[in-house]
């Protein structure tokens, strides 16, 4: 494959190396140069760095740029969410393909772009949620005449039992939104339409059964933006406002009409939470560990602000101080297809790389949109496609400090230093310093998802595999382009 690098102070002489190895350059002029990859190098989903180099005297290296290498998965998907704890996206399949099963959940290893097995769910899902111990995956079934939710037991890679009843007929009515409480395996929130509204429903284990706590809300419905910020509150977002309700015992009606509170914002409407910050499609970013929230800035150059566009799909990631929203190159077409996906930067609210991407000519239509973005990994993005397709994009385009050389973590101690084989997943929260946006937490020299919380923690998620058998388990922290930090020890008993 052939490419085009722009810059300055090119002659006959400069070349071009991939990785550090060089590659066939043609000199252009003093500002373009040609070079050709090599078919190797594109054959798998993965990126590398590329730098152009003048020779002495007075020449030198140009600081690294990434080329990415992305994969494309047709899956024929309804919903993806990433599980932090087996590193593996979840995609609720519909209509599915040749080669994937219809009205099935399927687990999909991004690392390398591989596809499992597609598991039955007894309907045609579409929303899922999963747990915050990552244990159970709840499915959205609807129907034209009941609602259905399935459960789905992440360890075992097996559907649990499925309540029907959700879901009445009639005007503007149908599962549309879920949410799982943070702290348990049996509590969520469902909205079924705009004249039933939010519920909060009880699932039983044993019984395989799920009663609703209290009564639904009436038409205050949040459809898919609705989310928990912590166990005794639910978000729904919407228009200019976010009203939060309380969870109690009696459900979500609690008090004197209208049963919630109301904060204001600008460019906000269905968002998402990612360390305790709303960040909202059209643009809006707000602080919701506040009561009422309180606006943090709007990114230039989305839907409404500086005639940029988004089209209705993106991922927050506070960890790394980057946010991604599926756009399109030309700021006058409205007609909501993705060519691109662009990262802004948390601090200025500016747009800092975009990444072409050819969704037509993969799609083979011009009505292709997008669905849903979501991280993954150190350094992964998916794009969920309403054609069903996943596209799996990762490397230093998603977290530039994989282009730069960092100091070595600190590493000081473990909020948890041993625990009994057979515990299910776990999440250890590590203090130390020098955490730099893309740490990875490895464990005994392999990755765990990790997040840092603030600048002297960060949390790993253990999967309970990780603690199935008796042992000692060596923790270090990479920064990128870093040496491992001292390790820390784990005793599994």
């Amino acid at each position: 494959m052939q490419i085009v690098l722009t810059g300055t102070g090119f002659s006959g002489a400069t070349t071009v190396q991939l990785n550090g190895a060089t590659i066939q350059t043609s000199f252009v002029s003093a500002t373009q140069l040609t070079a050709t990859v090599p078919a190797a190098s594109l054959a798998s989903l993965g990126w590398a760095p590329i730098t152009v180099s003048n020779p002495a005297p007075g020449g030198g290296t140009s600081s690294p740029l990434p080329l990415t290498v992305f994969s494309v998965l047709n899956v024929g998907a309804s919903h993806i969410l990433y599980d932090p704890y087996s590193r593996k996206i979840m995609a609720s399949v519909g209509t599915g393909t040749s080669s994937v099963a219809g009205n099935s959940i399927v687990a999909i290893t991004p690392d390398n772009a591989s596809i499992g097995t597609a598991i039955p769910i007894g309907g045609t899902p579409t929303r899922l949620a999963l747990t915050s111990d990552g244990q159970i995956l709840y499915a959205l079934i609807p129907s034209s005449t009941i609602g259905s939710i399935a459960r789905f037991k992440m360890l075992t890679q097996q559907p649990d039992f499925t309540v029907s009843g959700f879901q009445a007929t009639g005007y503007e009515l149908g599962l549309d939104g879920i949410a799982t409480q943070p702290g348990t395996e049996n509590t969520i929130a469902v909205d079924a339409g705009q004249y039933i509204g939010m519920s909060i429903f009880d699932f039983d284990p044993i019984s395989k059964t799920a009663a609703r706590r209290g009564v639904a809300t009436g038409i205050y419905a949040g459809g898919p933006c609705i989310v928990f910020p912590n166990a005794s509150s639910l978000f729904l977002t919407g228009g200019s406002t976010l009203n939060t309700y309380s969870v109690t015992s009696n459900g979500l009606l609690n008090g004197s009409y209208p049963y919630y509170v109301s904060s204001s914002l600008q460019y906000f409407g269905c968002s998402k939470l990612d360390g305790g910050i709303l960040y909202a499609g059209p643009g809006g970013v707000a602080n919701a560990n506040l009561y009422p929230a309180v606006q943090l800035g709007t990114f230039e150059g989305l839907m409404g602000i500086d005639n940029g566009v988004t089209v209705g799909a993106w991922a927050p990631d506070t960890s790394l101080g980057q946010f991604f929203y599926l756009t399109e190159a030309n700021p006058n077409d409205y007609s909501g297809i993705f060519d691109s996906i662009t990262a802004f930067n948390n601090q200025t609210f500016m747009p800092t790389t975009a990444i072409p991407l050819p969704v037509t000519a993969i799609e083979g239509t011009t009505r292709v949109t997008g669905v849903d973005v979501v991280r993954w990994g150190r350094d992964g993005v998916a794009i969920l496609s309403s054609g069903g397709r996943i596209y799996l994009i990762r490397g230093g385009a998603i977290v530039p400090q994989l282009l730069n050389v960092n100091s070595a973590v600190i590493l000081t101690a473990s909020s948890l230093t041993s625990t009994t084989h057979g515990t299910g997943n776990t999440s250890i929260t590590l203090t130390g310093s020098n955490f730099v946006p893309g740490v990875a937490v490895l464990w005994n020299g392999s990755y765990r998802t990790t997040t840092i919380m603030d600048p002297t923690h960060v949390s790993v998620a253990i999967p309970a595999s990780d603690l199935a058998q008796a042992g000692i388990a060596v923790i270090t922290a990479v920064n990128p382009g870093a040496p491992a930090s001292a390790p820390l020890t784990f005793s599994i008993n």
